[in-house]
Protein backbone atom coordinates (compact mmCIF):
# COMPACT_ATOMS: atom_id res chain seq x y z
CA UNK A 1 0.00 0.00 0.00
CA UNK A 2 1.64 3.30 -0.91
CA UNK A 3 1.63 5.92 2.40
CA UNK A 4 -0.02 9.08 1.74
CA UNK A 5 1.94 12.10 1.43
CA UNK A 6 1.54 14.62 4.69
CA UNK A 7 0.00 17.68 1.87
CA UNK A 8 -2.75 15.11 1.25
CA UNK A 9 -3.75 14.87 4.81
CA UNK A 10 -3.39 18.87 5.11
CA UNK A 11 -5.46 19.31 2.25
CA UNK A 12 -8.11 16.53 3.86
CA UNK A 13 -7.97 18.53 7.02
CA UNK A 14 -8.13 22.04 4.97
CA UNK A 15 -11.24 20.91 2.70
CA UNK A 16 -13.39 19.79 5.74
CA UNK A 17 -12.54 23.10 7.79
CA UNK A 18 -13.57 25.18 4.69
CA UNK A 19 -16.63 23.30 3.71
CA UNK A 20 -20.12 24.29 4.37
CA UNK A 21 -21.83 21.82 6.65
CA UNK A 22 -24.82 20.64 5.21
CA UNK A 23 -28.51 20.92 5.75
CA UNK A 24 -30.08 19.10 8.45
CA UNK A 25 -32.94 17.17 9.69
CA UNK A 26 -32.25 17.09 13.81
CA UNK A 27 -32.31 13.90 15.15
CA UNK A 28 -32.99 13.01 18.96
CA UNK A 29 -30.21 10.46 19.42
CA UNK A 30 -29.03 12.30 22.40
CA UNK A 31 -25.51 11.67 21.81
CA UNK A 32 -23.21 13.56 24.55
CA UNK A 33 -20.24 15.85 22.79
CA UNK A 34 -18.18 15.20 26.06
CA UNK A 35 -17.46 12.27 27.71
CA UNK A 36 -16.72 12.26 31.59
CA UNK A 37 -14.05 9.30 30.74
CA UNK A 38 -12.13 7.95 27.99
CA UNK A 39 -14.44 6.63 25.57
CA UNK A 40 -15.09 6.42 22.38
CA UNK A 41 -18.05 7.01 20.80
CA UNK A 42 -19.23 4.21 18.30
CA UNK A 43 -22.72 5.47 16.12
CA UNK A 44 -24.29 2.07 14.69
CA UNK A 45 -27.39 1.30 13.08
CA UNK A 46 -29.05 -0.03 9.97
CA UNK A 47 -28.41 1.05 6.60
CA UNK A 48 -29.44 4.24 4.84
CA UNK A 49 -30.71 5.90 8.41
CA UNK A 50 -28.58 8.76 8.54
CA UNK A 51 -25.67 8.08 10.34
CA UNK A 52 -23.17 9.97 8.54
CA UNK A 53 -25.29 12.90 8.71
CA UNK A 54 -25.97 12.42 12.27
CA UNK A 55 -22.16 13.05 12.90
CA UNK A 56 -22.26 16.17 10.96
CA UNK A 57 -25.25 16.98 13.78
CA UNK A 58 -22.80 16.51 16.52
CA UNK A 59 -20.45 18.67 15.09
CA UNK A 60 -22.94 21.82 14.45
CA UNK A 61 -23.69 20.61 18.10
CA UNK A 62 -20.09 21.56 19.23
CA UNK A 63 -19.63 24.08 17.55
CA UNK A 64 -22.35 26.06 18.60
CA UNK A 65 -20.97 25.37 22.28
CA UNK A 66 -18.37 27.96 21.10
CA UNK A 67 -15.16 25.75 20.58
CA UNK A 68 -13.61 26.69 17.20
CA UNK A 69 -13.63 25.28 13.77
CA UNK A 70 -9.73 24.01 14.07
CA UNK A 71 -10.47 21.72 17.53
CA UNK A 72 -12.60 19.59 15.34
CA UNK A 73 -11.78 17.00 12.80
CA UNK A 74 -13.99 14.87 10.40
CA UNK A 75 -13.19 12.45 7.92
CA UNK A 76 -14.57 10.17 5.72
CA UNK A 77 -12.01 7.20 5.55
CA UNK A 78 -13.66 5.64 2.58
CA UNK A 79 -12.85 9.02 0.51
CA UNK A 80 -9.23 8.73 1.22
CA UNK A 81 -7.35 6.14 -0.97
CA UNK A 82 -4.25 4.12 -0.13
CA UNK A 83 -4.72 4.51 4.46
CA UNK A 84 -3.57 2.06 6.53
CA UNK A 85 -3.75 2.10 10.32
CA UNK A 86 -0.17 3.83 10.22
CA UNK A 87 -1.46 6.99 7.82
CA UNK A 88 -4.09 7.72 10.56
CA UNK A 89 -0.99 8.66 13.40
CA UNK A 90 0.32 10.26 10.44
CA UNK A 91 -3.06 12.46 9.92
CA UNK A 92 -3.19 13.56 13.37
CA UNK A 93 0.56 14.43 13.59
CA UNK A 94 -0.57 16.93 10.07
CA UNK A 95 -3.41 18.06 12.58
CA UNK A 96 -1.45 19.42 15.35
CA UNK A 97 1.29 20.84 12.90
CA UNK A 98 -1.31 22.85 11.68
CA UNK A 99 -2.99 23.59 14.74
CA UNK A 100 0.01 23.73 17.38
CA UNK A 101 -2.25 24.91 20.63
CA UNK A 102 -4.70 21.78 19.94
CA UNK A 103 -1.79 20.03 21.76
CA UNK A 104 -2.66 21.53 25.14
CA UNK A 105 -6.71 21.67 24.33
CA UNK A 106 -9.86 19.20 23.82
CA UNK A 107 -10.39 18.12 20.45
CA UNK A 108 -13.05 16.20 18.91
CA UNK A 109 -11.97 13.65 16.18
CA UNK A 110 -14.84 12.12 13.57
CA UNK A 111 -14.17 9.01 11.69
CA UNK A 112 -16.37 8.04 9.28
CA UNK A 113 -16.53 4.72 7.42
CA UNK A 114 -13.89 3.52 9.85
CA UNK A 115 -13.65 -0.04 8.91
CA UNK A 116 -12.36 0.93 5.61
CA UNK A 117 -8.61 1.60 7.36
CA UNK A 118 -7.74 -2.42 8.52
CA UNK A 119 -6.20 -2.49 12.37
CA UNK A 120 -8.31 1.26 12.94
CA UNK A 121 -9.21 -0.03 16.40
CA UNK A 122 -5.13 0.05 17.75
CA UNK A 123 -5.45 4.18 16.94
CA UNK A 124 -8.24 4.37 18.65
CA UNK A 125 -7.18 3.17 21.57
CA UNK A 126 -3.34 4.59 21.42
CA UNK A 127 -4.90 7.85 20.75
CA UNK A 128 -7.77 7.19 24.00
CA UNK A 129 -4.87 6.78 25.55
CA UNK A 130 -2.59 9.70 25.35
CA UNK A 131 -4.62 12.52 23.56
CA UNK A 132 -6.97 14.74 24.88
CA UNK A 133 -8.95 13.86 21.65
CA UNK A 134 -12.85 12.64 22.01
CA UNK A 135 -13.46 10.27 19.41
CA UNK A 136 -16.57 9.65 17.69
CA UNK A 137 -16.26 6.28 15.04
CA UNK A 138 -19.33 5.39 12.53
CA UNK A 139 -18.83 2.60 9.74
CA UNK A 140 -20.83 0.59 7.14
CA UNK A 141 -23.66 -1.77 9.09
CA UNK A 142 -21.95 -4.57 7.46
CA UNK A 143 -19.15 -4.71 9.01
CA UNK A 144 -19.36 -2.75 12.18
CA UNK A 145 -21.58 -4.26 14.72
CA UNK A 146 -22.36 -3.03 18.03
CA UNK A 147 -20.58 -6.05 19.85
CA UNK A 148 -17.40 -6.13 17.95
CA UNK A 149 -16.65 -2.65 18.40
CA UNK A 150 -16.76 -3.55 22.07
CA UNK A 151 -14.79 -6.79 21.47
CA UNK A 152 -11.94 -4.21 19.40
CA UNK A 153 -11.84 -1.56 21.95
CA UNK A 154 -11.42 -3.94 24.83
CA UNK A 155 -14.79 -2.50 26.19
CA UNK A 156 -13.73 1.24 25.82
CA UNK A 157 -16.57 2.60 23.99
CA UNK A 158 -20.06 3.39 24.25
CA UNK A 159 -22.20 2.60 21.61
CA UNK A 160 -25.62 5.00 20.60
CA UNK A 161 -27.76 3.25 17.81
CA UNK A 162 -29.37 6.14 15.10
CA UNK A 163 -32.63 4.14 13.64
CA UNK A 164 -35.09 5.98 11.21
CA UNK A 165 -37.14 8.63 11.63
CA UNK A 166 -39.44 8.76 14.41
CA UNK A 167 -42.52 10.55 14.28
CA UNK A 168 -41.60 13.54 15.24
CA UNK A 169 -38.50 14.29 13.56
CA UNK A 170 -40.73 12.83 10.32
CA UNK A 171 -42.81 16.12 11.14
CA UNK A 172 -40.18 18.59 11.43
CA UNK A 173 -38.46 17.14 8.02
CA UNK A 174 -41.71 17.55 6.68
CA UNK A 175 -42.26 20.83 7.55
CA UNK A 176 -45.05 20.33 9.75
CA UNK A 177 -44.92 22.48 13.28
CA UNK A 178 -47.32 20.57 15.79
CA UNK A 179 -48.54 22.63 18.44
CA UNK A 180 -50.08 22.21 21.26
CA UNK A 181 -53.82 23.52 20.44
CA UNK A 182 -54.26 22.58 16.83
CA UNK A 183 -57.12 23.95 14.50
CA UNK A 184 -58.89 21.64 12.61
CA UNK A 185 -56.85 22.63 9.52
CA UNK A 186 -53.44 21.49 11.41
CA UNK A 187 -54.85 18.24 12.85
CA UNK A 188 -55.66 16.86 9.35
CA UNK A 189 -52.08 17.61 8.61
CA UNK A 190 -50.71 15.87 11.16
CA UNK A 191 -53.27 12.84 10.38
CA UNK A 192 -51.93 12.65 7.04
CA UNK A 193 -48.48 12.72 7.87
CA UNK A 194 -49.33 10.13 10.26
CA UNK A 195 -51.16 7.58 7.20
CA UNK A 196 -47.83 8.75 4.83
CA UNK A 197 -46.07 7.58 8.44
CA UNK A 198 -47.34 4.14 9.31
CA UNK A 199 -47.21 3.39 5.68
CA UNK A 200 -43.44 4.20 4.30
CA UNK A 201 -42.20 4.77 7.91
CA UNK A 202 -39.36 6.90 8.48
CA UNK A 203 -35.94 6.43 6.18
CA UNK A 204 -34.75 9.84 5.72
CA UNK A 205 -34.05 9.34 2.15
CA UNK A 206 -37.79 8.01 1.52
CA UNK A 207 -39.24 10.91 3.35
CA UNK A 208 -37.40 13.61 1.67
CA UNK A 209 -37.86 11.97 -1.82
CA UNK A 210 -40.86 10.24 -2.00
CA UNK A 211 -41.36 10.05 -5.88
CA UNK A 212 -38.13 7.62 -5.79
CA UNK A 213 -38.91 5.70 -2.51
CA UNK A 214 -39.98 2.16 -3.80
CA UNK A 215 -37.00 1.85 -5.73
CA UNK A 216 -34.91 3.47 -2.69
CA UNK A 217 -36.22 0.90 -0.29
CA UNK A 218 -35.90 -1.85 -2.56
CA UNK A 219 -32.35 -1.06 -2.93
CA UNK A 220 -32.04 -0.86 0.58
CA UNK A 221 -32.79 -4.65 0.53
CA UNK A 222 -30.95 -5.57 -2.30
CA UNK A 223 -28.10 -4.22 -0.44
CA UNK A 224 -28.68 -5.88 2.88
CA UNK A 225 -28.89 -9.46 1.13
CA UNK A 226 -25.95 -9.22 -1.17
CA UNK A 227 -23.04 -6.62 0.98
CA UNK A 228 -24.30 -7.14 4.53
CA UNK A 229 -25.14 -10.43 4.84
CA UNK A 230 -23.75 -12.87 1.81
CA UNK A 231 -20.39 -11.26 1.48
CA UNK A 232 -19.97 -10.99 5.45
CA UNK A 233 -20.94 -14.52 6.14
CA UNK A 234 -20.26 -16.44 3.32
CA UNK A 235 -23.63 -17.29 2.69
CA UNK A 236 -24.44 -19.20 -0.53
CA UNK A 237 -27.74 -20.32 -1.12
CA UNK A 238 -28.53 -16.41 -2.07
CA UNK A 239 -32.11 -17.95 -3.25
CA UNK A 240 -32.89 -18.98 0.18
CA UNK A 241 -32.02 -15.68 1.74
CA UNK A 242 -33.77 -14.04 -1.05
CA UNK A 243 -36.76 -16.04 -0.18
CA UNK A 244 -36.75 -15.62 3.67
CA UNK A 245 -36.61 -11.84 3.02
CA UNK A 246 -39.53 -11.76 1.18
CA UNK A 247 -41.41 -13.81 3.53
CA UNK A 248 -40.23 -11.26 6.47
CA UNK A 249 -41.42 -8.23 4.13
CA UNK A 250 -44.87 -9.77 3.05
CA UNK A 251 -45.80 -10.70 6.46
CA UNK A 252 -45.65 -9.86 10.14
CA UNK A 253 -46.79 -13.27 11.20
CA UNK A 254 -43.46 -15.21 10.33
CA UNK A 255 -43.56 -18.78 11.03
CA UNK A 256 -39.86 -20.81 10.95
CA UNK A 257 -41.83 -23.90 10.91
CA UNK A 258 -44.69 -22.45 7.74
CA UNK A 259 -41.19 -21.39 6.11
CA UNK A 260 -39.75 -24.49 6.12
CA UNK A 261 -42.46 -26.38 4.78
CA UNK A 262 -43.22 -23.69 2.34
CA UNK A 263 -39.45 -24.01 1.05
CA UNK A 264 -40.23 -27.60 0.76
CA UNK A 265 -43.74 -27.25 -1.40
CA UNK A 266 -41.10 -25.44 -3.56
CA UNK A 267 -38.23 -27.92 -4.27
CA UNK A 268 -35.99 -25.94 -2.24
CA UNK A 269 -33.78 -28.01 0.20
CA UNK A 270 -32.67 -26.00 3.57
CA UNK A 271 -32.82 -27.28 7.16
CA UNK A 272 -34.31 -25.15 10.12
CA UNK A 273 -31.12 -24.76 11.68
CA UNK A 274 -30.02 -22.56 8.28
CA UNK A 275 -33.08 -20.34 8.43
CA UNK A 276 -32.48 -19.47 12.08
CA UNK A 277 -28.72 -18.75 11.36
CA UNK A 278 -30.14 -16.38 8.11
CA UNK A 279 -32.45 -14.97 10.33
CA UNK A 280 -29.75 -13.83 12.74
CA UNK A 281 -27.82 -12.72 10.08
CA UNK A 282 -30.01 -10.52 9.41
CA UNK A 283 -30.54 -9.21 12.97
CA UNK A 284 -26.85 -8.67 12.80
CA UNK A 285 -27.80 -6.08 10.04
CA UNK A 286 -30.71 -4.50 12.33
CA UNK A 287 -33.03 -4.85 9.57
CA UNK A 288 -35.31 -7.39 11.70
CA UNK A 289 -35.50 -7.62 15.41
CA UNK A 290 -37.02 -10.76 16.57
CA UNK A 291 -38.82 -10.20 19.92
CA UNK A 292 -39.45 -13.44 22.27
CA UNK A 293 -42.31 -13.26 24.29
CA UNK A 294 -41.30 -12.16 27.97
CA UNK A 295 -41.06 -14.92 30.87
CA UNK A 296 -39.97 -14.32 34.13
CA UNK A 297 -37.91 -17.32 33.54
CA UNK A 298 -34.84 -17.00 31.26
CA UNK A 299 -35.04 -20.41 29.75
CA UNK A 300 -38.87 -20.71 29.31
CA UNK A 301 -38.13 -17.16 27.27
CA UNK A 302 -35.44 -18.32 24.87
CA UNK A 303 -37.69 -22.01 24.18
CA UNK A 304 -40.47 -19.45 22.80
CA UNK A 305 -40.28 -18.64 19.38
CA UNK A 306 -39.50 -15.19 18.47
CA UNK A 307 -42.25 -12.29 16.63
CA UNK A 308 -40.07 -10.91 14.02
CA UNK A 309 -40.41 -7.15 13.60
CA UNK A 310 -38.80 -4.97 10.78
CA UNK A 311 -36.82 -1.87 11.17
CA UNK A 312 -38.72 0.45 9.40
CA UNK A 313 -42.51 0.56 8.15
CA UNK A 314 -41.63 0.82 4.41
CA UNK A 315 -39.61 -2.32 4.08
CA UNK A 316 -43.74 -3.84 5.03
CA UNK A 317 -44.85 -1.48 2.01
CA UNK A 318 -42.40 -2.94 -0.51
CA UNK A 319 -43.68 -6.37 0.36
CA UNK A 320 -47.31 -5.27 0.61
CA UNK A 321 -48.70 -5.38 3.37
CA UNK A 322 -51.70 -2.85 3.62
CA UNK A 323 -52.94 -3.85 7.05
CA UNK A 324 -53.21 -0.65 9.32
CA UNK A 325 -53.33 -2.39 12.48
CA UNK A 326 -50.20 -4.90 11.20
CA UNK A 327 -48.29 -1.57 10.79
CA UNK A 328 -48.90 -0.10 13.81
CA UNK A 329 -47.81 -2.73 15.49
CA UNK A 330 -44.41 -2.60 14.07
CA UNK A 331 -44.07 1.04 14.63
CA UNK A 332 -44.88 0.74 18.17
CA UNK A 333 -41.69 -1.71 18.50
CA UNK A 334 -39.64 0.77 16.47
CA UNK A 335 -40.82 3.46 18.99
CA UNK A 336 -40.04 1.16 21.79
CA UNK A 337 -35.87 0.49 20.66
CA UNK A 338 -34.79 3.88 21.04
Amino acid sequence: MVAMRRETWVEVIRDFHEQELPELVEREVNVPIRLPIRRAVSIVGPRRVGKTFYMFQLVKKILSSGVERSRVLYVNLEDVVGVDVKELTVMLDVFYEMYPENKRRDVWLFLDEVQCVPGWESFVRRVLDVEKVQVFICGSSSKLLSIEVATSLRGRSITYHVLPFSFREFLRAKGVTVERYLSSYERAKVLNALSSYLEWGGYPEVVLYPEERYRMVKEILDVTVYRDVVERYGVRNIKLLKLLLRALTSSTMFSVHRFHNFLKSQGVKASKNTIYNYLEYLADTMIIYPLRRYSPSYREAEQTMPKIYLIDNALLKVGGVESRGKLLENRILTELLR
